[in-house]
């Protein structure tokens, strides 16, 4: 498969994006219901995913994983946003499970995700709230305790399920009360009909 880029021409796909393609296209990435079954993979996934890698992940790895820790306390000190260190801490594990194949499917659904996940870390106090799961996690991890490990990123996981859910539901909120701003305002703008007196 290849990709065309305006001013650019014309590449090659990689692999992993050329078997991804046809599930994103399947997907517009704005619909609650679609939000609800790829968070429901993804807590399938992932869950797993935090297991093996407690179970296989070598010193290297969790010294990643830290890092990613590391630069979302980073960001977070200094106000800034944590959509990056978020996503780098979950390729992470997903490298340290040793499973290239459900590797590639996290990268694959929080792509369908980055929308939603960023409304979700802009929300107040959603990173110090994400950062401890994070913190729990790896804890898990690097004491190589994978029933822990398959826990806690449950839990992160249902707690980010619910954020998204409230963001989607103030989002759908606020574009009613704009459109009904936009019909009021039409209304008052229309011209009227004077009456005639026979």
């Amino acid at each position: 498969m290849v990709d065309s880029r305006v001013g650019d021409g014309t590449f090659v796909c990689p692999r992993s994006e050329f078997l991804s393609r046809p599930l994103l296209w399947a997907f517009t990435g704005t619909d609650s219901t679609e939000f609800e079954d790829i968070m429901e993979a993804r807590i399938i996934i992932e869950e797993n995913l935090a297991g093996l890698a407690a179970q296989r992940a070598t010193d290297e790895e969790v010294a990643t994983i830290a890092e990613a820790v590391q630069t979302m306390q980073s960001s977070i000190a200094r106000n800034e946003p944590i959509l990056e260190a978020d996503m780098s801490f979950h390729l992470a594990i997903a490298r340290a499970s040793h499973n290239n194949v459900l590797a590639k499917s996290v990268q694959l659904l929080r792509n369908l995700m980055r929308q939603w996940l960023y409304y979700k870390v802009m929300m107040p106090q959603a990173a110090p709230i994400i950062l401890k799961r994070h913190l729990a996690i790896f804890r898990a991890i690097s004491q190589h305790k994978p029933v822990a490990a398959r826990r806690e990123m449950r839990l992160h996981l249902e707690e980010a399920a619910e954020m998204v859910t409230q963001v989607i539901q103030q989002r759908r909120t606020d574009k009613l009360g704009k459109q009904n701003g936009l019909r009021s305002k039409r209304k008052a703008r229309a011209p009227q009909t004077p009456l005639t007196v026979t």
